[in-house]
């Protein structure tokens, strides 16, 4: 049980990592125009 939910934080903070970096890489090319 413990193991599943380590493994899901694990999945849902690894999403956001991804979803984070493409945020800002977004926000960095609407600023440089």
């Amino acid at each position: 049980m413990l193991s599943t939910v380590v493994d899901l934080a694990g999945d849902v903070f690894g999403l956001a990592f991804v979803v984070m970096n493409q945020i800002q890489t977004f926000i960095a090319q609407m600023l440089s125009r």
